[in-house]
């Protein structure tokens, strides 16, 4: 960077650049998602789609034209260029398996890290066209759906596990993970169980419409947005396997009142 380099500057083109990203991929998604292309089963079990992979080839186009030395980490592709001052993470479609069922609840989710600390996040909802994003110190902002309103928001108040709602995408991923006793010990302690899954669960999370959110397996590509998002909206993002900074491999999404008594329970 030149000496002219301004952080504030530099850091809020990138969040419009983010917000402007997604409304791309919400017009490609929009055209495409009811034929999403092939199928395919990866090495983890997840599976990716042709538009998995399209959309995150555009994405990583466009942020390579706007800002040619920046590092990009994805999910369908090799990491591009070095970590350097900024990295961007871009899972495409986080939901796959929603979008394969024709079930709207998937998102697009894409996040800035400056110098190893992630400082912005972008959550984009396509066929609900809602979108919530943060950047560090600016607050968490929400567009709901179909609605032209934005709105600051914050995580709920809820004081004890006996009156709150916990979400996860499903009990495999706790399988998978071989944590079933974290989600056994977790649905002893909190009464209101649904699966609103995925980046859709942390967007309820960050917007005051859902408790608790718990993802065992989380990788870079999606908790460097969700961490953002959650803390500006007030919240913690803890990883329950005890890593920090960029070596996060789980994720709970909460208020820190819930988050000290769910600690006390999954240990």
């Amino acid at each position: 960077m030149s000496e002219d380099f301004n952080l504030d500057q530099e850091l809020q083109s990138r969040m419009d650049f983010a917000l402007e990203l997604v409304k791309l991929v919400g017009a490609r998604v929009h055209k495409k998602w009811s034929t999403p292309g092939q199928i395919q089963t990866k090495s983890d079990g997840s599976w990716v789609t042709d538009l998995d992979q399209v959309i995150e080839h555009e994405i990583r186009s466009q942020i390579l034209k706007k800002f040619s030395t920046d590092g990009i980490i994805g999910e369908e592709f090799p990491q591009l260029n070095k970590m350097g001052k900024f990295t961007w993470t871009v899972d495409p479609i986080d939901g796959t398996s929603s979008l394969v069922a024709g079930v709207p609840l998937f998102g697009t989710i894409i996040g800035v890290i400056y110098q190893d600390e992630p400082v912005i996040g972008v959550i984009h909802i396509p066929l609900l066209e809602e979108t919530v994003y943060a950047r560090k110190g600016k607050g968490c902002w929400w567009k709901p759906s179909f609605s032209p309103q934005l709105i600051k928001v914050g995580v709920k108040e809820t004081a004890m596990l006996t009156n709150a709602t916990f979400s996860y995408s499903a009990p495999e991923y706790f399988k998978r993970d071989r944590s079933q006793y974290i989600l056994k010990k977790i649905r002893k302690a909190v009464p209101y169980e649904r699966m609103w899954g995925d980046c859709y669960g942390h967007l309820l999370v960050a917007t005051g419409r859902l408790d608790i959110m718990v993802d065992p397996v989380l990788k870079i590509w999606d908790f460097v947005p969700l961490e953002v998002i959650i803390i500006e909206a007030g919240g913690v993002f803890h990883c329950f396997k005890g890593k920090s900074g960029l070596e996060k491999e789980s994720g709970i999404s909460t208020n820190s009142h819930l988050l000290k008594e769910l600690l006390t329970i999954i240990k």
